[in-house]
């Protein structure tokens, strides 16, 4: 390989494609509370089927669950807010009143309704997964110190709680319907690039024809795979996989990409500004 054929290869990595976008402090935030939510919940449940970050796409619309579980023959939807401070609902609405810990300031804020989002959220689960189960809907304000909201929507604080209504209320379904319902859900794929500047990720869909790759005498697919761990060089990158089924396959691109589902449009991403990316269940 010449050293203008290098060149050109190195720019093109550099400065073509699309990168992924910086995620906010907040954002950085949510996540990870939601991952020790997650963690939690399933030590709680050990029985139960949990799904997390759910990409609901049709042409009716489109959203993200945070979680779904299974429990026994009931299934539930579980909205995570991360709101602070004191939450007040009042007229459709929600008003978070927080006080800034530095200036004693309290910062009041209107946002919109978290049971009109999980309503929602059940109605395009079910046209997407074209099942009928019940689901039972649950918003869980996991940060807030005071909720004031009707009761005639599941909410809690308190985590113990939550679990305890999981384990012993809810509506349940026929079984079929939930087994439809949980066979076509797409958890979402996660793609993460650290950089000097701050972290960097996306939760989508990446399109299985642009995760296939000739390893060793064989082929891997995508839904051969658990994660990729990519590691940058000058004009190419070494791809590792590790599979589902145990063990390790390794290749190396020169200037692979992946196309992805996010927004209701298909978009690529260069390998070269990605370092991880991990497979939904």
């Amino acid at each position: 390989m010449g050293i203008l054929h290098k060149l050109k290869v190195w720019l093109r990595r550099t400065f073509c494609g699309n990168s992924l976008d910086y995620i906010s402090k907040q954002k950085s935030y949510g996540n990870e509370a939601e991952d020790d939510f997650l963690d939690a919940l399933k030590e709680a449940l050990p029985k139960a089927t949990i799904k997390h970050n759910i990409m609901v796409e049709t042409d009716k619309g489109r959203c993200e669950i945070d979680t779904l579980v299974r429990y026994k023959n009931k299934l539930f939807i579980i909205e995570i807010k991360h709101w602070k401070g004191g939450i007040i609902e009042e007229d459709g609405y929600f008003i978070s009143k927080k006080e800034d810990k530095y200036t004693y300031k309290t910062h009041t804020k209107i946002v919109k309704s978290p049971f009109n989002q999980v309503k929602r959220q059940t109605y395009l689960l079910k046209e997407m997964t074209k099942s009928n189960p019940w689901l039972n809907t649950i918003v869980y304000f996991c940060d807030a110190d005071k909720v004031d909201a009707s009761d005639k929507n599941t909410w809690f604080v308190d985590f113990d709680e939550l679990v305890e209504y999981i384990k012993n209320d809810g509506r349940s379904s026929y079984p079929d319907q939930i087994v439809k319902c949980l066979l076509n859900c797409k958890t979402a794929d996660y793609i993460y690039s650290p950089s000097f500047w701050g972290k960097k990720n996306l939760h989508c869909i990446i399109e299985p024809s642009s995760l296939v790759f000739n390893c060793s005498n064989r082929k891997v697919c995508k839904t051969d795979i658990k994660r990729i761990k990519i590691t940058h060089h000058f004009t190419y990158d070494d791809i590792m996989i590790d599979l589902k089924k145990g063990g390790i396959a390794t290749t190396t691109i020169e200037d692979g990409s992946i196309r992805i589902l996010y927004g209701g449009s298909l978009q690529s991403y260069s390998l070269s500004k990605i370092e991880w990316i991990i497979i939904g269940d």
